[in-house]
């Protein structure tokens, strides 16, 4: 196995363990081992009990530490020294399933920023997900894809998307309305442990108790290891950022989320992820989907064009999906003709 240049430490964030470390000669480590174990309900020796307590510990530390991190003062040498970092310290992602149906689901642009000009959209593609070559020419990671991927983002309501990109006033927005072309369910992967999303996300919640119950069934020690591991996972997908290179950790898993090739028709070939929205203070959700799922099993049934004229991103949203209550707008225009790729207006 051809392995990166991993880097055991970086900064003033905890050195990786041994137990972290590939056993050589082989393409796993301890932990791995171990986990695999404790998953699979098998007796674990005193010593390895003793391996996942270390490992807790770990975490926890690594949890305080991102947090402290000050990637804005980061060179091109330290992002690719943290980027073998993190990497090492989360050499494997838990997987979890979660059904998921969506009913329709809401995308916003800023019309300037898609084609240059205020102009009515008119391709489809523009209210889809950014083309590949795109993403990597801009070179920006965000919360769900790294540089070397693309996805389609959408939200549940139509204030929680604008409460995303936030435009401002002057701002011509075009709003797609996704739905799905068969009724069925997503194999969805849940981002559900942030602490700020706790209570007040209810599909967080849900799955965040759902997942506790399933550990239940289980050594309580599994419990204790996977709750850090989460923690910083979930932390990773809520948390305000500063500077682009905080999305690292959130897109690298994303992507590795997405990597199918291994999981194809199995329950672990994930369609989309599911992560509290950090614009709306986490009372809905977002969904980033893959681009093929999108293609294949979505139709933009409607756009909806307006000019924003006022702001009120701190109100408190309505529960109706499409109502518009964080800006006040004119010139408010809708389309559901659709042809083929191309957006008609009247």
């Amino acid at each position: 196995m051809k392995r990166p240049n991993w880097q055991i430490s970086f900064r003033n964030l905890p050195t990786i363990p041994n137990s972290k470390r590939w056993i050589k000669g082989e393409s796993e480590t301890l932990e791995q081992r171990i986990s695999k174990k404790l998953v699979l309900d098998e007796n674990i020796s005193s010593s390895e009990r003793k391996v996942m307590q270390d490992l807790i510990m770990f975490y926890g530390v690594l949890y305080k530490s991102l947090q402290q991190l000050e990637f804005q003062t980061f060179t091109q040498k330290d992002f690719k020294n943290f980027t073998n970092y993190i990497f090492y310290a989360f050499n494997y992602v838990p997987l979890l399933a979660n059904k998921l149906t969506i009913y329709q689901i809401y995308r916003v642009v800023i019309n300037e920023n898609i084609i240059g000009s205020k102009k009515s959209l008119n391709k489809k593609r523009f209210l889809a997900y950014p083309p590949l070559h795109i993403v990597k020419r801009i070179n920006r990671y965000n919360r769900a894809n790294s540089i070397n991927n693309t996805v389609f983002y959408g939200a549940e309501t139509i204030d929680t998307a604008l409460n995303e990109i936030k435009p401002k006033i002057g701002d011509v927005v075009s709003i797609g309305v996704w739905k799905p072309n068969v009724e069925r369910e997503f194999n969805s992967y849940p981002i559900s442990h942030s602490q700020k999303a706790f209570g007040i996300n209810e599909k967080s919640t849900n799955a965040t108790k759902a997942l506790s119950e399933y550990w239940k069934n289980h050594d309580s020690l599994l419990n204790d290891f996977m709750e850090p591991y989460f923690h910083v996972l979930g932390h990773e997908y809520s948390k305000p950022i500063k500077h682009n290179y905080e999305y690292l950790i959130s897109s690298m898993f994303s992507d590795r989320i997405f990597d199918n090739e291994k999981r194809e028709n199995t329950s672990f070939d994930f369609e989309c992820i599911i992560y509290p929205s950090v614009g709306n203070k986490f009372k809905t959700s977002n969904v980033a989907i893959r681009k093929d799922i999108l293609r294949h099993d979505f139709d933009l049934t409607k756009v909806i064009e307006f000019e924003v004229t006022e702001c009120n991103y701190d109100k408190n949203q309505t529960n109706n999906p499409e109502a518009i209550t964080l800006v006040e707008y004119k010139n408010l225009k809708e389309t559901t003709e659709i042809v083929e790729n191309d957006i008609v207006w009247k």
